[in-house]
């Protein structure tokens, strides 16, 4: 994803849970993105993303940008609220 593209505050939801790679999740969960980093090498990109999944356990997850790049293209992620 590209800087800009997802940003803190921001609400993330599953589209496509039964996609997710890695198993299951809950198809019903709303995240909040808490940190983002940009990529060092590539001004543009996201490197890491921090987001609070409220029915996770733990609920902070960390994920790569291409990652979230592929997730979103992909359909499976979706921001439903941007916060600017």
């Amino acid at each position: 994803m590209k800087v800009g593209e997802l940003n803190v505050g921001d609400l993330l939801v599953w589209n496509d849970p039964a996609a997710y790679p890695g198993g299951e999740v809950d198809a019903s969960d709303m995240g909040i993105v808490v940190e983002v980093e940009p990529c060092i090498s590539v001004k543009d990109r996201i490197a890491l993303a921090v987001i609070y999944w409220r029915e996770e356990d733990p609920p902070l997850h960390t994920c790569d940008g291409s990652e979230l790049d592929d997730w979103s293209r992909r359909g499976i992620l979706e921001v439903v609220s941007e916060y600017r």
